[in-house]
């Protein structure tokens, strides 16, 4: 497992990622840094 860097650049890298595509699918509310907390929640 790679995380996401916590940086500007990371967060437009986020949107091309097709499971932060599916998961904003199911819920428009998603925003990046969502995404990037249910990441990190398995490992910190």
């Amino acid at each position: 497992m790679s995380l996401i860097a916590p940086s500007g650049a990371a967060n437009r890298a986020i949107g091309s990622l097709e499971s932060y595509k599916r998961m904003k699918r199911e819920n428009a509310t998603l925003n990046t840094l969502d995404f990037r907390v249910l990441q990190y929640k398995d490992y910190f």
